[in-house]
């Protein structure tokens, strides 16, 4: 009798556990339906932030993979100084340097969750920075919108090729897929100050 009711207990765990993480995976698809609803020309969207043509020379020197970079420290963990780095490396723009929760506000917001009414799919270009919400982050306070970035690489149509250092990690791939992964969702795109 008692394995009997350990084995109901359990189904119904699972089945409350799956029921939310559907419930979840329901959510985060309308999201991303919702943010990435339009579809561009490759005109739109083949300049950097700075408004410098990519040609088809500087896409071919684009990483095929998520590039790995010393940031010192105990953790080696530093995502505003890893797309500041990218930014730099691969697009010759210089950010302003700051937290990920303060890197709008050292740098130009051009986008915004909610506030913008344009949608983000029209806007986002290589080169640009993205303002994550993590809801696993250890750096999340009621005062931070998102505490993490990524920063946009390449564009081919919807496809939209992300980069972030993650933890440990030097990540690089869809950036529905990287968001998907964090279970994160894009609140801010920030380009560099005019100066």
């Amino acid at each position: 009798m008692e394995k009997n009711t350990r084995f109901r207990r359990l189904r119904l765990a699972l089945a409350v556990a799956s029921a939310l993480g559907l419930g979840y995976g329901a959510y985060h698809q309308k999201y991303v339906n919702d943010v990435f609803p339009a579809r561009l020309e490759k005109s739109h969207y083949a300049t950097t932030p700075l408004g410098q043509p990519i040609s088809g020379e500087r896409l071919h020197e684009l990483p095929t993979e998520a590039p790995r970079y010393r940031f010192g420290g105990k953790s080696n963990s530093n995502c505003a100084s890893y797309v500041r780095q990218l930014a730099h490396e691969y697009f010759g723009i210089d950010y302003n340097s700051g937290d990920a929760w303060r890197f709008a506000k050292r740098n130009k917001l051009v986008w915004q969750l909610g506030k913008t009414k344009q949608p983000l799919q029209e806007i986002i270009r290589p080169g640009q920075v993205l303002g994550i919400q993590w809801p696993g982050s250890h750096y999340n306070s009621w005062a931070r919108k998102y505490t993490h970035l990524f920063i946009v690489i390449k564009r081919d149509g919807n496809k939209i090729i992300v980069a972030h250092n993650f933890g440990k990690e030097f990540r690089m791939g869809l950036l529905e897929d990287e968001l998907a992964r964090i279970k994160g969702r894009v609140i801010d795109i920030i380009e560099p100050r005019d100066e």
